[in-house]
């Protein structure tokens, strides 16, 4: 769903700000700073996998109810 928005991720390590795209992400969770320090970002991953399931939810709950109109 978000896979196109970007996100900004600062590193720990040298303090620079890099952008990343979220399908990016998905694809492979793991993202290099250019300082050489790398980012695990599975459990960023899995939280947006459950954001995603709750709008999923949240999207057929409305119509269901459209449909009860």
């Amino acid at each position: 769903m978000f896979e196109d928005t970007a996100i900004e991720i600062t590193c720990p390590n040298c303090g620079k700000n890099a952008k990343e795209k979220i399908g990016r992400l998905k694809r492979d969770p793991h993202f290099t700073c250019s300082c050489g320090q790398t980012f695990d970002a599975s459990e960023f991953v899995r939280s947006l996998g459950e954001v995603d399931k709750t709008v999923d939810e949240f999207r057929r709950n409305i119509q269901r109810l459209n449909k009860k109109r």
